[in-house]
């Protein structure tokens, strides 16, 4: 198995710079050292508390001090950029890192390897389970080995996910979401949910990525406590986060309480109590 890192990364909103950019440098050197394959690093332009603004330059900082790791942008934000600049400034972080750097852009379209057979017509088809298939028209990239490809969402486009935190599992779902016991909740652009803090209704971002609970808008970065409902579970009074973020986010430690279905043709998130595993300790 190969290990990956990635990074946002979140820090104390009023923390140093420097020392944050250290910090995150640092993470990094570790990772490189105990073998990890890849790790991708963040870019947020607005957000106090994620302190990378370019994730190409923090990249380009770590080209002559680290040995086998591919680097990888989380994303490139090409809205916010030119794109001859951004370009030019790919392909020299490429060149630093001898074809250790991993492109992600934010966008939809899945990528693949040269290496892996593209179709001359551009059209290709994946084979989920042994009965289904999703047509797809990828961009190549070179991955360097570390992949045959990235799968985008427009793979799901039309589809559903589930994610099984106890059993480990993420399960596709041709027909899309199945409601049965769920708590059902509909989203705008990308996946969220409804939950109640403190008795007051907070839509919150779907974040499988953080191992955190809840991250809650403040202007000044701690922690805290705040009564959680999510649809019919109360979780009592939790631990939670404050941070300098533009929405909340429910993450994995919530999550994981649930067996989580993202409908991306509907636009509709669900999740089913899972009696199996017991909820948040109270504090």
């Amino acid at each position: 198995m190969k290990l990956g890192y990635f990074t946002m990364p979140l820090h104390p909103v009023g923390k140093d710079w420097r020392q944050t950019l250290a910090e995150d440098r640092e993470a990094v050197l570790l990772a490189d050292r105990l073998g990890y394959e890849e790790a991708f690093i963040g870019e947020h332009v607005t957000d106090l508390a994620e302190t990378i603004t370019s994730c190409l330059i923090f990249i380009a900082t770590l080209a002559r001090d680290t040995q086998r790791i591919h680097l990888g942008s989380g994303t490139v934000n090409l809205a916010n950029r030119h794109p001859a600049a951004t370009a030019a400034e790919i392909a020299m972080v490429d060149t630093l890192l001898e074809g250790r750097f991993i492109l992600g852009s934010a966008a939809p379209r899945t990528i693949v390897d040269p290496a892996f057979a593209l179709s001359p017509t551009g059209e290709h088809v994946i084979q989920i389970g042994q009965r289904e298939t999703v047509s797809i028209n990828p961009a190549p990239q070179d991955l360097r080995g570390v992949a045959d490809a990235i799968i985008g969402v427009e793979a799901w486009r039309n589809r559903a996910i589930s994610i099984d935190y106890r059993s480990g599992l993420v399960t596709y779902q041709k027909e899309g979401l199945h409601s049965g016991a769920m708590d059902i909740f509909r989203y705008p652009a990308e996946p969220m949910i409804q939950v109640s803090v403190n008795g007051r209704d907070v839509a919150a971002i779907v974040d499988t990525t953080s191992p955190d609970t809840l991250v809650l808008p403040r202007a000044t970065h701690g922690r805290g406590t705040a009564n959680v409902r999510i649809g019919r579970t109360d979780f009592g009074t939790i631990d939670v986060q404050y941070a300098n973020v533009t929405r909340a986010r429910v993450c994995n430690r919530l999550l994981s309480r649930y067996l989580v279905t993202i409908d991306y043709g509907r636009r509709l998130v669900g999740l089913w109590r899972d009696p199996r595993i017991p909820l948040e300790p109270q504090t």
